[in-house]
Protein backbone atom coordinates (compact mmCIF):
# COMPACT_ATOMS: atom_id res chain seq x y z
CA UNK A 1 0.00 0.00 0.00
CA UNK A 2 0.98 3.20 -0.94
CA UNK A 3 1.43 6.07 1.52
CA UNK A 4 0.39 9.79 0.35
CA UNK A 5 2.68 12.44 1.84
CA UNK A 6 0.96 15.74 2.39
CA UNK A 7 2.90 18.59 2.53
CA UNK A 8 3.54 20.10 5.92
CA UNK A 9 1.54 23.91 6.10
CA UNK A 10 3.45 26.78 7.07
CA UNK A 11 2.63 28.52 9.74
CA UNK A 12 0.26 31.78 8.81
CA UNK A 13 1.71 34.78 9.36
CA UNK A 14 0.19 37.60 11.17
CA UNK A 15 -0.71 40.96 10.05
CA UNK A 16 1.99 43.45 8.95
CA UNK A 17 0.79 45.71 12.06
CA UNK A 18 0.96 42.94 14.36
CA UNK A 19 4.59 42.29 12.92
CA UNK A 20 5.93 45.79 12.83
CA UNK A 21 4.48 48.37 15.81
CA UNK A 22 3.03 51.46 13.67
CA UNK A 23 4.90 54.63 14.33
CA UNK A 24 2.74 56.92 17.08
CA UNK A 25 3.47 60.66 18.55
CA UNK A 26 1.09 61.41 20.87
CA UNK A 27 3.31 64.10 23.03
CA UNK A 28 3.63 66.00 19.17
CA UNK A 29 -0.67 64.92 18.59
CA UNK A 30 -0.99 66.45 22.34
CA UNK A 31 1.05 69.54 21.75
CA UNK A 32 -1.00 70.27 18.10
CA UNK A 33 -4.16 70.08 20.44
CA UNK A 34 -3.13 72.58 22.92
CA UNK A 35 -1.68 74.92 20.68
CA UNK A 36 -4.66 75.08 18.68
CA UNK A 37 -6.79 75.95 21.73
CA UNK A 38 -4.34 78.33 22.47
CA UNK A 39 -4.96 79.92 19.21
CA UNK A 40 -8.42 79.83 19.68
CA UNK A 41 -8.42 81.99 22.65
CA UNK A 42 -5.73 84.42 21.67
CA UNK A 43 -7.71 84.92 18.05
CA UNK A 44 -11.20 85.32 19.29
CA UNK A 45 -12.37 88.87 18.48
CA UNK A 46 -13.13 90.93 21.24
CA UNK A 47 -13.45 90.41 25.77
CA UNK A 48 -16.95 89.96 25.93
CA UNK A 49 -18.08 86.69 26.28
CA UNK A 50 -21.95 87.57 26.39
CA UNK A 51 -21.95 85.36 29.95
CA UNK A 52 -24.28 86.91 32.40
CA UNK A 53 -24.65 84.48 34.94
CA UNK A 54 -22.76 81.31 37.04
CA UNK A 55 -25.14 78.63 34.68
CA UNK A 56 -23.71 80.74 31.31
CA UNK A 57 -20.08 80.38 32.45
CA UNK A 58 -20.47 76.34 33.39
CA UNK A 59 -21.35 75.80 30.04
CA UNK A 60 -18.88 78.41 28.55
CA UNK A 61 -15.98 76.38 30.14
CA UNK A 62 -17.39 73.24 29.06
CA UNK A 63 -17.89 73.89 25.44
CA UNK A 64 -13.74 74.89 25.65
CA UNK A 65 -13.09 71.36 27.23
CA UNK A 66 -15.36 69.67 24.26
CA UNK A 67 -13.83 71.24 22.02
CA UNK A 68 -10.40 70.22 22.99
CA UNK A 69 -11.87 66.65 23.53
CA UNK A 70 -13.15 67.04 19.54
CA UNK A 71 -9.70 68.63 18.79
CA UNK A 72 -8.21 65.16 20.82
CA UNK A 73 -10.44 62.92 18.92
CA UNK A 74 -9.10 64.06 15.52
CA UNK A 75 -5.62 63.40 16.70
CA UNK A 76 -6.50 60.64 18.24
CA UNK A 77 -7.92 58.81 14.98
CA UNK A 78 -4.29 59.98 12.84
CA UNK A 79 -1.63 59.10 15.69
CA UNK A 80 -2.77 58.39 19.38
CA UNK A 81 -4.35 55.21 18.46
CA UNK A 82 -1.10 53.28 18.11
CA UNK A 83 0.52 54.89 21.41
CA UNK A 84 0.38 52.86 24.83
CA UNK A 85 -2.70 52.92 26.83
CA UNK A 86 -1.08 54.74 29.70
CA UNK A 87 -0.42 58.16 26.78
CA UNK A 88 -3.92 57.80 25.50
CA UNK A 89 -4.98 58.42 29.03
CA UNK A 90 -2.36 61.35 29.50
CA UNK A 91 -2.93 63.01 26.44
CA UNK A 92 -6.81 62.54 26.90
CA UNK A 93 -6.13 64.36 30.11
CA UNK A 94 -3.53 67.16 29.42
CA UNK A 95 -6.24 68.01 26.61
CA UNK A 96 -8.98 68.23 28.92
CA UNK A 97 -6.97 70.14 31.16
CA UNK A 98 -5.67 72.93 28.45
CA UNK A 99 -9.43 73.22 27.48
CA UNK A 100 -10.54 74.05 31.15
CA UNK A 101 -7.85 76.33 31.54
CA UNK A 102 -8.11 78.34 28.11
CA UNK A 103 -11.95 78.20 29.30
CA UNK A 104 -11.76 80.05 31.81
CA UNK A 105 -9.15 82.49 30.87
CA UNK A 106 -11.26 83.57 27.72
CA UNK A 107 -13.93 83.85 30.76
CA UNK A 108 -12.27 86.29 32.91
Amino acid sequence: MRETVRPVPEPLAAEPDELEAKKSYPKAATLVVCLLLAAALFGAQGSDTGVTNSAQSIGFVIGWVLGGVALWSLAWGITIRHAPKAWKWRSLAIVVAAGLFTGLVRLA
